[in-house]
């Protein structure tokens, strides 16, 4: 099972969810559904994602 994050522009960001903690994972969806912050950042291993809101069509879990 994973998190993929859909792009406006087509293109998607797959993290299978054992690379995030459950935490980062209420964090992502709780800001894509609130009116907070433009960008979300968090990391998965030694990579670090900021992602704009606007660019994001929308984030399906548990895939």
């Amino acid at each position: 099972m994973s998190i993929k994050i859909n792009f406006i522009d087509g293109n998607s960001l797959i993290v299978p969810k054992a690379e995030l903690t459950q935490l980062q994972i209420q964090q992502i969806l709780q800001w894509f559904e609130s009116e907070g912050s433009p960008i979300i950042s968090f990391t998965v291993g030694d990579v670090t994602h900021n992602l704009p809101r606007h660019a994001i069509y929308n984030i399906l879990y548990d895939i």
